[in-house]
């Protein structure tokens, strides 16, 4: 019997295989046999070289790709009217995808299915047939900073990596981000080795208020880092006269309303807490984001829709009662170096679904904070009672005044505490016991040497905290930074989540702070992050940056030439500078270099040093590696 197709046969694809199989059956439940949903598992393309005159990356598909797109116009066509929604992450990686898939269904000249472009931050029934009604085009300026990200890391991956093996080869690579996270480290290290360690007292109070017994610290002036002089100099004045003035105050402390989490605060959260690596959260994450639990796991963004909104409010009222609904809107999107694509904090998709049966312990428990955290910044916070004592010497002690304060709390409102720490939300709740006096008769205490301690070791959530701060890297990029220094590139040692940096590391971090201190340096990196922004939001233009970037990097690199290659000069039409070298490894031939680091643009056989004109006219002709496959640039 001969099979006949449905009049439509639209075809949907994702990025992950793991999002097909629940998202086939949203589509099948709401039209069956119509959809085909299908999986590229990641990129279809590879950047295999550079046009450095043109200023764009040279692109091929990937071979084990090829099938699946091949069979992606085939589907849709069979239905004849059939279009092609892609689905791909809602992140310019993901919008680099959806352009190369469109790229390829174009080639050739053929004419294929319709194609449009949805996207969505959940993986919900109701997000996925919402944004089949939301179509568009692929975003032009998200495809262009994604491109630009990739041919800046390129251009630096080459050259510093290369300048970098050949001063060590125990060190593998440099990279643009990779290089400022592991300056982070050795920063720290740094710290540690130069710490010089200082002593000072501290000298207590005793009292009785309330009838409590009290201690408290004494302050002289404004500090309670007292020397050995003035200790012993406290000490007689409090033996000789012990009568303080003491005022007391009442007031209510309000607890602080918790962010919704983004990517860095949940990485971080989460390794702390469950002593996890920031690679196992953010694999967890992606199962927990695949099956539909959590919204988009990649994002810079504190802030929900107001339709999430409204609905953890209606179950937090129903669950805990109104008067722990925090009332006023959600926290405003963040405007600034750090903000990238406008996507929601990550929060749960159904507030309601206190625990998920289908996912191991260690995806439960982070599903468990990530919802107790979206509580926790929708609910009211707790506050307290508090009562200070302030106690005063009527003598100054060499023109200082000399005090002791302590203050006492109690739980006056459990708040949010109810979600988070309900044995704390379950204490006895009641008023700090009063006391009239004027005057306290007090005696001397405690006498303690303490010695400040140096920095600590940087965990990877601390690390995490800091790459977010110093706006280097972006949310989809904090788990491979780390786990590409620990565990492919040996420069960092992970025990317990707590960092140090290998002798590999520190010899890559002083070659590079000593060789190319811009590409090391915070601001320099995150100037970078921000003009990619620019660029995602349509502000700035690709080739603009680039030129802009070129430029720098070309000084950097000429600056630390090796001393082999010869400078030919500047060629006055693309600025372009141009070296050449002996390449015994080539057969004899001389290699030809742009700025562009160590990088080969063609390799000629000659009898002597070619001059500038011939080189240039070689490279305009021969821009990429000879015999390099090149389906498209962009």
């Amino acid at each position: 019997m001969r099979r006949t197709f449905p009049l439509l046969l639209d075809v949907v694809v994702v990025e992950s295989p793991a999002k097909v199989k629940p998202i086939q059956g949203y589509l099948d439940k709401s039209e069956a046999n119509r959809w085909k949903v299908v999986s590229t598992r990641g990129h279809v393309t590879k950047m295999v070289s550079i046009d450095p005159i043109q200023l764009k990356g040279c692109f091929t598909f990937s071979d084990e790709k090829v099938p699946l797109l091949k069979t992606i116009p085939t589907l849709a066509q069979k239905g004849k009217k059939g279009k092609v929604f892609l689905a791909t992450d809602p992140d310019r990686e993901g919008e680099c995808i959806a352009q190369d898939i469109a790229t390829y269904l174009k080639s050739g000249g053929k004419k294929g299915p319709e194609v449009c472009r949805i996207s969505f931050n959940e993986v919900t029934e109701k997000a996925v047939l919402e944004s089949l009604q939301q179509q568009r085009k692929v975003n032009k300026h998200l495809v262009d900073a994604g491109v630009a990200r990739k041919i800046i890391d390129w251009w630096f991956g080459i050259a510093a990596s290369r300048f970098l093996r050949n001063h060590n080869r125990e060190c593998i690579s440099a990279g643009r981000v990779q290089s400022p996270a592991l300056s982070l480290v050795a920063d720290r290290t740094k710290d540690q080795v130069d710490f010089v360690p200082e002593s000072f007292f501290n000298l207590s109070v005793l009292f009785k208020y309330a009838g409590a017994e009290c201690s408290a610290n004494v302050t002289l002036g404004k500090t309670s880092r007292l020397s050995v002089s003035e200790t012993e100099a406290l000490t007689k004045l409090v033996s000789k006269s012990p009568e303080f003035r003491a005022t007391a105050t009442e007031k209510v402390l309000q607890g602080s309303t918790p962010a919704y989490f983004d990517t860095a605060a949940c990485l971080k959260e989460c390794s702390k807490e469950l002593k996890m690596r920031i690679s196992e959260v953010t694999e967890e994450l992606q199962g927990l984001f695949v099956k539909g639990y959590v919204t988009y796991i990649r994002t810079d963004s504190t802030t929900i829709s107001s339709e999430a909104a409204g609905a953890i409010r209606q179950y937090i009222e129903k669950r805990y009662g109104k008067s722990n609904v925090l009332e006023t809107s959600p926290a405003k999107p963040k405007k600034g170096k750090l903000a990238q694509e406008a996507h929601e904090a990550i929060r749960p998709t159904n507030i309601a679904l206190e625990s998920v049966p289908d996912i191991g312990p260690k995806a439960a428990a982070v599903y468990d904070m990530i919802r107790r955290r979206t509580l926790a910044a929708t609910m009211q916070p707790p506050s307290y009672n508090a009562r200070s004592l302030k106690l005063t010497h009527p003598k100054p002690l060499g023109g200082k005044t000399v005090t002791a304060t302590t203050q006492a709390k109690v739980l006056r409102s459990p708040g949010y505490l109810v979600v988070t720490s309900p044995n704390k939300a379950s204490e006895v709740r009641k008023q700090i016991s009063k006391d009239d006096v004027t005057k306290v008769q007090v005696k001397v205490g405690k006498l303690a040497e303490v010695t400040t301690k140096p920095p600590s070791d940087l965990t990877s959530s601390e690390l995490v905290e800091s790459l977010k701060k110093h706006g280097i890297g972006r949310p989809s990029t904090y788990s491979s930074i780390l786990l590409t220094m620990t565990d492919r590139r040996n420069y960092l040692s992970e025990v317990n989540n707590v960092l140090k940096i290998t002798e590999a590391g520190a010899v890559a971090n002083d070659f590079m702070s000593s060789t190319f201190p811009n590409w090391v340096d915070y601001k320099y990196t995150a100037k970078l992050e921000a003009d990619l922004d620019k660029i995602a939001k349509g502000k700035l233009k690709k080739d603009e940056f680039l030129r802009t970037f070129r430029e720098q990097f070309s000084r950097d690199v000429s600056a630390v030439k090796s001393s082999k290659a010869r400078f030919l000069g500047v060629d006055p039409e693309t600025r372009l500078n141009y070296w050449c070298k002996f390449d015994s490894r080539a057969g004899g031939k001389i290699a030809c270099l742009g700025d562009v680091g160590e990088y080969p643009f063609y390799r000629i056989q000659s009898q002597g040093v070619p001059g500038l004109e011939e080189v240039a006219r070689h490279l305009k002709a021969n821009p990429t590696y000879p015999n390099t496959k090149c389906d498209f640039t962009a």
